[in-house]
């Protein structure tokens, strides 16, 4: 277990193969964003020997993968959990272990959070609340907002919850500009490598819809179409297509294109929308 710096007072570490960004306060105080998943015994130990002390944790949304290490953090040392509203008002079941220590107050902008200016970045999409934190050094931590290339080439179908403002949100972050960027996956994306890693997401979302308009040419049922395209999308292990956040996701950019009216849906049925026979 180890911290890379990747700027000025950004650093950012592993943990059970979440990228999660650490600001230095000052020598020894560290501002979490995101706290992983893994053995929280390993990282406590880990902050005792290297005398770091976690003065407050940033989430950028509250996904299992992002809050493992929270109550460890929490009990441990009392600090409080930062993130947007809505992500508190919708946050998933693990979140009850550490409930007293949740502030909701990230809002769009700039916010003061242990005496250090945060940058916030609404990204709803990947999650309603989801959020980029920027630190003072023009780290961008993306969270799940975008993937980064490596861990793109082996997502058949990337988790969302929201296909229409995921997409929102991509081109949200094309128009940004900082230094280096953290996807929560793979780690660090330099400034240089930002705008071609955020196109890549844009075309794999663009070519899952072209997927499911391509199988749509004629009266489909819609949990069938949910198979039909993982398949089509190269999800070849039945297990994983049958896990509840696959069929989520599927149905999340179905419902994007019934919509825009490319797709209509009637009894369960999904067929080709108005739309659909203009192009």
């Amino acid at each position: 277990m180890k911290m890379q710096n990747i700027i000025g007072r950004t650093f950012t570490m592993d943990l059970d193969g979440t990228s999660v960004g650490i600001y230095m306060t000052d020598e020894n105080k560290a501002v979490f964003i995101d706290t992983g998943e893994g053995d929280s015994r390993e990282l406590i130990k880990f902050l005792r020997e290297s005398n770091i002390v976690p003065a407050a944790i940033i989430n950028t949304h509250l996904h299992i993968d992002h809050i493992g290490n929270h109550k460890a953090l929490c009990d441990e040392y009392g600090v409080k959990i930062y993130t947007s509203p809505i992500e508190v008002r919708d946050r998933c079941s693990g979140c009850s272990d550490f409930e007293e220590y949740l502030v909701a107050n990230c809002e769009e902008g700039k916010d003061i959070i242990e005496g250090v200016e945060f940058t916030f970045i609404p990204t709803p999409g990947h999650s309603t609340g989801h959020q980029a934190v920027v630190t003072p050094d023009g780290v961008c931590c993306l969270g799940d907002s975008i993937m980064s290339m490596s861990k793109l080439r082996k997502s058949r179908v990337p988790y969302l919850f929201d296909s229409e403002n995921a997409m929102k949100s991509m081109k949200k972050l094309l128009n940004t500009d900082y230094p280096y960027y953290l996807a929560a996956h793979n780690g660090p994306i330099s400034g240089q490598e930002i705008k071609n890693t955020i196109r890549a997401n844009i075309e794999k979302e663009e070519s899952l819809r072209q997927i499911i308009q391509n199988i749509v040419k004629k009266a489909v049922n819609i949990d069938k179409l949910e198979i039909q395209v993982m398949k089509a999308a190269g999800v070849t292990n039945p297990e994983t297509r049958s896990y509840f956040w696959m069929h989520d996701s599927v149905r999340s950019r179905i419902e994007e294109l019934i919509r825009t009216g490319l797709l209509e849906i009637k009894n369960q049925t999904v067929f080709p929308g108005k739309k659909s026979h203009g192009r």
